[in-house]
C-alpha cells in the first residue's frame, strides 16, 4: 500500500486542507479552554468572599449582633454583586469561544 503525499491527501479529502483544519481545531480548543479557565479563576475569589461574608453575617444573626432583616439585605446585596461578576465573566468567555469557533468554521470553509 502506498503512503499518500499531502497533495494526494488534499485531493482525496475534496480539497480540505487537513493540516490547517487540525491545527485550527487544536488552537481553538486550547483558546476556548484557556478562556474558560480565566472565567472560572476570575469568579473564584468573589464566590469565596461572598460565601465567607454570608457565613460570618449569619453567625452575627445567631449571636444576636445583627437582625435577620439586615442579614437578608446584606446577603442579597453580596450575592447580587457576585452574580454580576459571574455573568460578566461568562459573557466574556462565551464571546471569546464564539469568535474562536467562528474562526475555525472559516478555516474549514476556506
Amino acid at each position: 500500500m502506498k503512503e499518500l503525499t499531502l497533495h494526494e491527501i488534499e485531493s482525496v479529502s475534496g480539497g480540505l486542507n487537513l493540516l490547517n483544519v487540525a491545527s485550527s481545531l487544536f488552537s481553538n480548543a486550547f483558546k476556548t479552554g484557556a478562556s474558560f479557565s480565566v472565567a472560572v479563576f476570575n469568579c473564584s475569589y468573589p464566590f469565596a468572599s461572598t460565601v465567607i461574608e454570608t457565613a460570618v453575617s449569619f453567625g452575627s444573626v445567631l449571636v444576636g449582633a445583627q437582625s435577620m432583616d439586615s442579614f437578608v439585605a446584606k446577603t442579597t446585596e453580596n450575592w447580587s454583586n457576585f452574580a454580576d461578576v459571574a455573568v460578566s465573566n461568562w459573557n466574556s468567555f462565551a464571546n471569546t469561544a464564539t469568535n474562536n469557533w467562528n474562526s475555525f468554521i472559516d478555516t474549514v470553509n476556506a
